[in-house]
């Protein structure tokens, strides 16, 4: 540890494994700018492809490991795996248990200052819990992303119990924050709201979008999803919009870019029942490095989320100057402003969707006028360094 820094202990369910892993790095990145300012030690589930220890972009890296196969169900988001395959249900309490045991063995090695524990569930939980049982002097920093708060309502109770025993709470959004105060989190703990960034380096193309698109195989107007295929997505409703979308236009086609517990029942939605195998493209899981590419080459980034915390990928869109339409649900609010930074549809409603496609193309000035501001309004609000530099402020000020 250098001397005169303060140290940070990092506990998450969701880290990336392995270079070009497709996990979503958001908490990686974050964690990287940190370094500048403190001692950061990253603790997360082992999983196969994965390193025990290891140092990285100034991070010490841990993983601890909590399943003797290879299988887990942290390798990927823990509720869509748990959905997709309730025998993954038997993994929980070994992943609690050797979680618990992993931080207060860090708590007690590292005696860091501070933890900040990503998910109020379980990683909220077991940070204050390993607190006490390694009798640490830590302040813990929560932050709640979103499924954490709106997933297993029935232990709502007991996230209010941890949350009020940490020294700060932060969420992704104003909806977010506005369920911990209803689900019992006390109006005096401090918090505030930081939602996670993007890259605005990397989400930027030195290519063209023609070139991009020829490179890609990518032909006419261009509609992109990037996400995990599950059922909070909405990517059914976006699907079912298509033959419409396509009756008024007939070279737009869409692009998914993701995999989930849906991806095959989707495909016999998108083939089987609408016919679209000539519109729309299933591409698989890709690197976040590659993302850019995508979203540089797509005339439109389209969200049909029914429910989310902050969703990082939109910001990513933005940034790559994709025009950027999502649905109106409310954590969105503080994102996208409709017509000014980019366009808002009625959730779960196909037929929304598709005037939203319809505005936008018979609108191409208006149109134009509010990707370039989603991307001006992304890059002052929403970039790794102001993002970083709250965090480091709220620890600084503990």
């Amino acid at each position: 540890m250098e001397k005169g820094r303060k140290s940070l202990l990092v506990v998450t369910s969701t880290f990336p494994k392995y270079e070009h892993d497709h996990t979503p790095p958001f908490v990686y990145e974050l964690s990287k700018r940190l370094t500048e300012s403190f001692d950061v030690h990253v603790l997360a589930p082992f999983a196969q492809g994965s390193v025990r220890h290891e140092e990285r972009d100034g991070m010490h890296i841990s993983r601890f490991n909590f399943w003797p196969f290879s299988k887990r169900v942290t390798d990927e988001a823990i509720m869509p795996t748990l959905k997709k395959n309730r025998l993954y249900l038997f993994q929980l309490p070994f992943l609690l248990l050797f979680e618990l045991i992993a931080i207060a063995r860090a708590i007690r090695r590292l005696r860091p200052d501070f933890i900040h524990a990503h998910w109020a569930i379980p990683q909220g939980v077991l940070a204050v819990m390993a607190k006490f049982l390694a009798r640490g002097e830590c302040a813990i920093v929560c932050t709640a992303h979103g499924a954490d708060l709106n997933s297993l309502r029935g232990l709502d109770g007991m996230k209010s119990f941890f949350m009020n025993r940490c020294a700060y709470l932060t969420a992704v959004s104003h909806d977010l924050e506005q369920k911990m105060l209803d689900m019992g989190v006390r109006e005096d703990i401090p918090r505030s709201i930081i939602p996670m960034g993007a890259d605005p380096d990397r989400f930027h193309s030195a290519k063209s979008k023609a070139a991009l698109r020829e490179e890609l195989g990518l032909q006419g107007t261009v509609l992109l999803f990037v996400g995990r295929l599950c059922e909070a997505k909405g990517i059914a409703y976006l699907l079912e919009a298509m033959p419409d979308i396509i009756a008024r236009h007939p070279d737009v086609n869409l692009l998914l870019v993701g995999s989930g517990d849906l991806e095959d029942s989707l495909k016999e939605l998108a083939f089987d029942k609408l016919g679209l195998q000539s519109k729309v493209t299933f591409a698989g899981p890709k690197p976040n490095s590659e993302l850019v590419q995508y979203f540089a080459a797509a005339d439109m980034f389209v969200g049909p989320s029914l429910t989310e915390g902050a969703p990082v990928v939109l910001v990513e869109s933005m940034l790559s100057g994709c025009l950027t339409l999502t649905s109106d649900i409310k954590t969105i609010d503080g994102m996208i402003e409709d017509g000014v930074t980019g366009y808002r549809f009625r959730q779960k409603d196909s037929k929304s969707i598709c005037d939203c496609v319809e505005r936008v193309l018979a609108n191409p000035e208006a149109a134009e006028k509010a990707r370039l501001q989603g991307r001006e309004y992304a890059r002052e609000r929403f970039s790794w360094d102001v993002c970083a530099e709250k965090y480091k402020q709220v620890f600084l000020n503990l």
